[in-house]
């Protein structure tokens, strides 16, 4: 594997379109990427810089948390400073999706602040919208 093969929107639940919540990474070009935990009006995000340093290992250096809640009525964000790092070991592989024709690449990774140990690849294309730009993701 190689940085190049990372980059782009890996999601816990792509595949499943039915889920409430998900979990999803991005990796960008530059280095940075941010992981987000989504449910129905509520977003936790942890921003991180990364280095692959083999092609199983990820460095990730997380580097502040945003917490976004836009309920009705109730709009709230909080952010904090975060400092340390993660050597992690990764794997890709190719793995079926219920929801999906045909197999997609998986990413095997488990950080500290994340749930999900499986992410598959959802493409290369960041999201957009009013969320992202709040939560300061937005290039």
């Amino acid at each position: 594997m190689t940085a190049h093969d990372l980059i782009g929107l890996w999601s816990a639940m792509h595949g499943y379109h039915s889920a409430m919540e998900d979990e999803q990474l991005m990796f960008r070009e530059d280095g940075s990427g941010w992981y987000e935990f989504a449910r129905p009006w509520h977003s936790d995000f942890v921003l991180f810089s990364w280095l692959l340093e083999d092609q199983d290992c990820i460095r990730l250096h997380p580097h502040s948390e945003v917490e976004i809640s836009e309920q009705p009525g109730d709009r709230f964000l909080r952010s904090e400073e975060l400092r340390g790092e993660e050597v992690l070991e990764c794997q890709v592989a190719e793995a079926e999706r219920p929801l999906l024709d045909g197999a997609v690449r998986e990413l095997r990774i488990a950080p500290s602040f994340s749930l999900a140990g499986f992410f598959a690849f959802a493409g290369r294309d960041e999201p957009s919208g009013e969320l992202y730009r709040k939560a300061g993701l937005q290039q």
